[in-house]
């Protein structure tokens, strides 16, 4: 005869959520800083549309600047 398992076993968690560090504040932040004060870095200076790259970059910067905000409030609000 075929023995079958007990269905009331527990599944085990898949995800698991970990607290935010100051690390998640940096990664952003540091990236939205090299954006916004070097976007000559990924850019080449002979591509015709170079300006309209050089001005996404530099919005893409000021965008991970306010995830790095967002993710400081949350982490300080979390904490208390």
């Amino acid at each position: 005869m075929l023995k079958i398992p007990n269905s009331k076993k527990q599944i085990p968690k898949l995800i698991t959520i970990q607290a935010m560090s100051y690390i998640d504040i940096f990664i952003p932040l540091f990236a939205g800083i090299i954006f916004i004060a070097f976007p000559d870095i990924l850019i080449q200076k002979q591509d015709a549309t170079y300006e309209k790259k050089k001005s996404l970059f530099k919005k893409g910067g000021l965008v991970l600047i306010g995830v790095a905000a967002i993710y400081l409030l949350v982490l300080l609000l979390s904490s208390k």
